[in-house]
């Protein structure tokens, strides 16, 4: 893979209600696919009151055994009469060699479709894989209500793994995706900010067994009191202590300690050895605050940190944050985006309305979104070192980008003058 081509950073900027925040949310409804995690009732309305349907997919590179593989998955989620089902499911890959040649597709539909069930697009019966899919199938074992991906079949993957001729190649690509899923791939969006005082840090933990309903492993403390679980407080620790060796960094001399949930001391109790009670609170220069009464700012970048120094160093790792700006200082955010862009091991997806990240990253890293719905994003091409990015962004919202793409709806200085002014004068209390 040619490196040039690729990068650690991905900004999204464009109007509001241009669609920013519905590459997060598709983000989301990937994770719980490839996590085998049955879909949140709530997706159902992200389809379009006039559509039966939506679909969602994306393109990786998976590398196993020194191999690299790129790999496609699509999904079609549809409406049904109590809610949502997922319709069909298509996974393909190959070997990035040479020859680039498809080795195998593999698909699966509702049975309540004419083509329902595993299918075999290729014809080649003969694969193992085929084999073993069908031979699963057979005994009934996929998601009686569509609501989790049938391909990530927790089940299923069990089940390939117990087979004697297994394809090891594709079996290796599920895991990866899977495993990938639970662990390395975090979504922020907006409303984890709108309610960022009930929700606070973020922590990954070791994978619970659900049934067929496994978690996508993520817990969280909130900024105020907390009672968790004495082997999660060991994992939380060890979080908070990353976290304070980089806030400082950013807020200077601000740290996040724990207090007695009843005495502000330092000082943490535990009941029963069980259960861990404690409370957040900030401590700059030697003075504790409660962490629920810090400004919105601080607490969104310590929620954030946590998922930001797992993509920092961490190969294979991605991050999605929707509105990185909203809270942080622009000169703050833009030094932030440079040094993830320049030194992240990992990659960082995030959507912003501040164009100081603009002046601090090469333009291929950055997408625009226009108002044509067939075209929606789209990059700046031929920007040169001399050329600043923002001062070329204000340009074509006035102008338009190569006479085809307008990248702004209109809204005039003068009608939004004229629409506040109330005819016949305004009643006041």
């Amino acid at each position: 893979m040619d490196e040039d081509d690729f990068s650690n950073v991905l900004g999204l900027y464009g109007q509001n209600g241009s669609g920013k925040s519905s590459c997060i949310e598709g983000f989301r409804v990937l994770q719980f696919l490839l996590s085998g995690v049955s879909l949140n009732p709530v997706i159902l309305n992200y389809i379009n009151i006039d559509e039966n349907e939506m679909s969602v997919g994306a393109d990786f590179y998976v590398r196993i055994s020194n191999n690299n593989y790129f790999v496609n998955y699509d999904c079609s989620i549809g409406k049904r009469e109590n809610g949502l089902q997922i319709n069909e499911e298509k996974m393909s890959y190959h070997l990035l060699d040479e020859n680039n040649k498809k080795i195998n597709i593999f698909s699966f539909n509702a049975p309540g479709d004419i083509n329902g069930g595993f299918k075999d697009y290729l014809g080649n019966k003969n694969f193992e894989i085929y084999k073993t899919i069908a031979s699963f199938e057979t005994k009934g074992n996929y998601n009686q209500f569509f609501l989790a991906s049938s391909i990530f079949n927790q089940k299923l993957l069990q089940y390939m793994e117990s087979c004697k001729n297994k394809d090891d190649v594709y079996l290796g690509i599920l895991k990866e995706l899977n495993y990938f899923a639970k662990y390395r791939f975090a979504i922020y969006q907006i409303n984890y900010f709108n309610e960022i005082s009930d929700v606070g840090i973020r922590i990954r933990i070791k994978e619970e067994n659900n049934g067929d309903n496994p978690s996508c492993n993520d817990i969280f403390v909130n900024f105020d009191q907390n009672s968790i679980r004495a082997e999660y407080f060991d994992l939380f620790k060890k979080t908070l202590a990353t976290i304070n060796n980089v806030l400082p960094s950013i807020v200077k001399d601000c740290v996040v300690d724990l207090v007695d949930v009843v005495k502000t001391k330092k000082q943490v109790i535990s009941i029963n050895n069980d259960i861990v009670n404690f409370r957040l609170v900030s401590k700059r220069n030697g003075k504790y605050i409660p962490l629920i009464y810090e400004s919105n700012g601080i607490k969104k970048i310590i929620s954030i940190l946590s998922g930001l120094i797992d993509v920092f160093n961490n190969e294979g790792t991605f991050v999605a944050i929707d509105e990185l700006d909203s809270g942080i200082f622009e000169y703050l955010l833009g030094e932030l985006v440079y040094v993830f862009d320049n030194f992240s091991l990992g990659q960082l997806f995030f959507t912003s309305h501040n164009l100081r990240v603009l002046e601090k990253v090469d333009s291929k890293n950055i997408y625009f979104s226009t108002i044509d719905s067939e075209d929606k994003f789209i990059q700046i091409a031929s920007v040169r070192e001399s050329n600043n990015l923002r001062n070329l962004y204000y340009k074509y919202i006035a102008n338009g980008y190569k006479d085809k793409y307008k990248l702004y709806n209109d809204v005039l200085t003068e009608n939004i003058i004229s629409s506040f002014k109330i005819k016949g004068g305004y009643w006041r209390w």
